[in-house]
């Protein structure tokens, strides 16, 4: 089953290329303050899904062309992302940093994975790490990433992500049983400036995490490590990879996430992005697609 919001944050499933409206399957369905009923229904989803499915076949259809596509979970209490997960990317990263593109107090390398060697149970060596986006960055499809002012020589880049919504709360758990605290998946864009100075600073402009199209429930994906993630900016194809090149584990990363943060329904864990990362500018439109979930494009615009 595939969620999405839409309109006036009104609950459809998609099929194919239409969207049935199920809203009415909903205890309560606010559109004046949409976000509460998003992370109740996904907690309460063992009672909903049966209304859900009762309602689709006398739902209302509508063309998917015909809706404004929401985020699909506007507003988690928090952001979890991977910080370089990806070894390609992390030469890439490498390069830059030594060729001074990023300034110089960021020195590069040794700060890309500041690691975790006290996570319970785990080994110390290099580890991954994690960090918080604020979620009023998040827009959903078809919305706009805002450019902010920044200093001449400074890149706003692209990174596309695989990301998965927490269905419980989740604190402290092991590799073993992440997964089991994951509702779906969606496609996440971690828009970034490099440079110095706080990464989640630099991650949490307005519009800067692009999130959507909508949510694929976790039995729809067999392994979330063995999906293809692509990008294009104005129909240039500039990433171009696979989840089974991550360096650590969707499950490794729910782990760190939770021993750092107790993550509640609806909240977002992202996995850090491939190699490919390039600059976007006014103008661009950008597109993400990741298998078995779909895709949709932002646009982008200088403030």
């Amino acid at each position: 089953m595939r969620l999405a919001l839409f309109d006036d944050y009104r609950l459809g499933v998609v099929e194919g290329d239409q969207l049935a409206d199920v809203t009415d399957a909903l205890d309560e369905h606010d559109t004046e303050w949409p976000f509460v009923f998003v992370p109740r229904t996904i907690i309460h989803f063992d009672r909903v899904r049966p209304r859900i499915e009762s309602k689709l076949a006398s739902a209302r259809r509508i063309p998917l062309a015909q809706v404004r596509l929401r985020p699909p979970t506007p507003a988690p209490s928090k952001i979890a992302a991977a910080a370089s997960n990806y070894r390609a990317h992390n030469a890439e990263m490498q390069k830059y940093f030594a060729e001074g593109r990023f300034g110089t107090t960021q020195s590069g390398p040794q700060h890309l994975r500041s690691g975790l060697s006290d996570v319970p149970g785990r080994p110390p060596g290099e580890r991954g790490d994690v960090f918080l986006k604020s979620p009023s960055s998040i827009i959903g499809p078809g919305d706009t990433i805002l450019l902010p002012d920044t200093t001449p020589g400074r890149e706003v880049h692209h990174e596309p992500e695989l990301a998965a919504v927490i269905g419980r709360e989740c604190y402290r758990v092991s590799p073993s049983q992440a997964l089991d605290y994951v509702f779906g998946y969606t496609a996440l864009l971690d828009i970034t400036v490099r440079g110095e100075g706080d990464r989640s600073r630099r991650k949490s402009y307005r519009g800067f995490t692009p999130i959507g199209p909508w949510i694929v429930l976790k039995e729809e994906i067999s392994d979330p490590q063995d999906l293809d993630i692509k990008l294009w900016v104005n129909d240039e194809l500039r990433q171009d990879a696979n989840t089974s090149d991550m360096i650590e584990t969707l499950a490794e990363i729910i782990e760190y996430s939770s021993y750092c943060y107790t993550l509640m329904p609806g909240d977002i864990v992202t996995t850090g992005s491939p190699d490919g990362v390039a600059p976007i500018k006014d103008g661009d439109v950008v597109k993400i697609e990741i298998e078995g979930i779909g895709s949709y494009s932002v646009d982008v615009e200088a403030l």
